[in-house]
């Protein structure tokens, strides 16, 4: 045995079952090279990531590993596929590991030689930490001495003067050093001054922290007297300069929200936040300086402003605005085996695999044909870019769906779909502790079939009984009944404010197979938002924003069940005099839509109905778009949609 086999055998603790490979080494015709010249790949840590970790390589039995930074070095050989992060080598945020699988192989003529495998290099980024502890301010020799305590993994300090803003909305910065002091001049005649001192390395700032410097004021003098010179009112437009934008959190997003962070306006008692979702403006007060901005739709860029304000005379008067553009994530699904890459270039370095079907998290706007993901099992800190036609739209917001057939919440109600899909989300979206029977015990206005005929429009009363079968036929309810119930039940419990309702419906236009308008001020809707029905983009447009629709469908193609000759101008019926036709389209059934597959091209639901009072909950499952969309249809585009503020 050489000197190359005891180094790998020194490495290599798992047993005498592995001690075959060094005494009895597999033949290859020419060992391959140790490789010098690899591509690293960027990977971000933070103190808690403790280790490194690399795949296995099968053929290999050891690997060599080499943390790096400048000239220092540590190396050594492990049969495991992990190692400790020696963080005090970081400099400047960076350091660098290599990772080279070997083995022990011998040539066709019996010489023993190390085998190489493929080599990986990672880049590990830390962000230097939060400046700790406290800033002291003295005065040496007529100056501010101003000191703070290091921060670990920061290559320097930079100091900003919170009383300037530049054009960019930054504050202004005054300098930057790799000591933990700066000198300064005090503020003259007794003004204040406020810095912040921030550290930062080669991956960006950290968290910093802010002191007050406060100058002596001069002594008074007595004034010559002069003839006061008129000075014009500063514009109620630039009482306030524009706030800045925090210098290391300017947001954190997910797909269906933002939090905007900035600094505080000296003076301010508050500030103005708006924004425009989905076409419309909405305004929003804080005397915070960070607001989340909810039901925000995936992959998409938001403009935002904020201004300052302050009350004069009783009314608010405001400042200059900066604005922030904010970019939601987005999911999306993997059409194809794609790997993702290290940059937007075919060659680059590939850092994860992805299979057909796998779920990605889109970070920015796709460009130029490339989209920017999330590693997957990285936290989030880790990226890399797909070829944006590898990806399909997706989006699934997943909840638990009580069963309308079991017991969760009171008698099984083999027709209550309609307000058993309510109660899901009420109650596992929103935490809203009701059962399905509250919601039909109490909030659903009911009539019995007598001989078969009934003299109720469904769009203002359940035809039937949730309980039981109407002969061999089942009937429901339409959209409208269900928004009251929400706003009904929502306004008991004290909680209507918190939420918008909307409620679509062709039944609002006229535009349905009946040809019939339902009055909504013949129902209890409060504010409830109502428009005409959604179409398919309307649809995947809710479930974008995080929208859990509760929609009307039917599982078979839809077919007359029977006509009813309805009296107008009943309590339960449309205004007017005479009578109407109403034709009930079978084998009506709703549920609640969770998501969408552009891959499969397919929604998702959660179905309300399993059949068997032996579950409290109903399953998801996947209806093709067209099958789904000619049955919503025939239905009149029915939704209820519900958003917590």
């Amino acid at each position: 045995m050489n000197v190359t086999d005891i180094v790998l055998l020194a490495g290599h603790v798992k047993g005498i079952t592995n001690i075959k490979y060094y005494i009895d080494p597999p033949v290859v015709k020419e060992p391959r090279p140790m490789q010098t010249n690899v591509s690293p790949v960027e990977f971000n840590v933070t103190k808690d990531t403790g280790k490194v970790s690399w795949r296995s390589d099968e053929d290999m039995q050891n690997y060599s590993v080499t943390f790096k930074n400048g000239d220092t070095s540590k190396s050594f050989t492990t049969s495991g596929t992990s190692a400790d992060i020696p963080y005090e080598m970081f400099r400047g945020g960076r350091l660098t590991v290599t990772v080279q699988p070997m083995r022990i192989v011998q040539t066709e003529d019996g010489t023993r030689a190390k085998d190489y495998g493929s080599c990986i290099s990672y880049v590990m980024k830390i962000k230097s930490a939060a400046l700790k502890g406290s800033i002291t301010v003295q005065d040496v020799d007529g100056k501010a001495l101003v000191k703070w305590e290091s921060a670990e993994f920061a290559s320097g300090y930079r100091i900003y003067d919170m009383n300037r803003t530049e054009k960019d909305g930054m504050p202004h910065l005054m300098a930057d050093t790799q000591k933990t002091e700066f000198t300064m001049d005090f503020p003259t005649d007794g003004k204040e001054a406020v810095i912040m001192v921030v550290p930062f390395n080669s991956n960006g700032e950290s968290t910093g922290m802010t002191a007050k410097v406060i100058g002596t004021a001069s002594t008074p003098v007595d004034p010559k007297p002069v003839d006061p010179t008129p000075v014009d009112p500063t514009p109620v437009d630039q009482v306030f300069d524009a706030p800045g934008f925090d210098v290391h959190n300017y947001y954190y997003s997910d797909c269906n929200s933002a939090t905007i962070y900035w600094y505080a306006v000296n003076g301010a008692e508050g500030y103005q936040v708006c924004t425009t979702v989905n076409k419309e403006i909405y305004e929003y007060f804080t005397t915070d300086t960070r607001i989340t901005l909810p039901n925000l739709t995936q992959g998409v860029k938001y403009d935002v402003t904020v201004r300052a304000y302050k009350t004069v005379n009783g009314s608010k008067v405001y400042g200059k605005s900066s604005t922030l553009n904010p970019i939601t994530d987005a999911e999306k699904r993997a059409k194809v085996n794609t790997p993702i890459y290290y940059s937007t270039d075919l060659s680059s370095s590939q850092i994860y695999q992805l299979s057909a079907g796998n779920v990605i998290i889109q970070t920015d706007l796709p460009e130029n044909g490339w989209t920017r993901v999330f590693v997957p099992n990285s936290n989030g800190m880790q990226r890399g870019y797909i070829p944006s036609d590898r990806l399909a739209d997706y989006a699934f917001n997943d909840i638990t769906i009580i069963n309308q057939d079991g017991w969760l919440g009171g008698d099984p109600a083999v027709l209550g779909c309609e307000e058993t899909s309510l109660a899901s989300v009420l109650k596992y979206r929103y935490d809203i502790d009701v059962s399905k029977n509250t919601l039909l015990n109490y909030y659903m206005p009911e009539q019995a079939f007598s001989n078969g005929t009934i003299n109720v429009d469904p769009n203002y009363c359940f035809w039937g009984s949730p309980y039981h079968m109407e002969g061999s036929v089942g009937y429901g309810v339409y959209a409208p009944v269900v928004a009251q119930s929400a706003h009904q039940y929502l306004k008991y419990i004290g909680r209507r404010d918190e939420f918008t309702i909307k409620l679509n419906t062709d039944y609002y236009t006229g535009e349905n197979v009946n040809r019939l308008k339902f009055d909504p001020s013949k129902l209890d809707l409060g504010n409830t938002v109502i428009g005409g029905g959604l179409d398919f983009n309307g649809l995947k447009a809710e479930i974008d924003k995080g929208g859990l629709p509760i929609v009307w469908y039917s599982e078979v193609d839809t077919y007359p069940v029977c006509t009813q000759v309805i009296t107008a101008g009943g309590l339960l019926t449309n205004p007017g005099t005479g009578t109407y036709n109403f034709t009930w389209y079978g084998r009506q059934h709703t549920v609640v839509l969770l998501g969408y597959d552009d891959m499969t091209r397919q929604f998702i639901i959660g179905n309300v109905e399993n059949f068997t009072t032996g579950s409290y909950f109903g399953p998801k499952e996947n209806v093709g778009y067209d099958f789904f969309m000619s049955t919503y249809n025939t239905l009149g585009r029915q939704s209820v949609t519900i958003y917590k503020h």
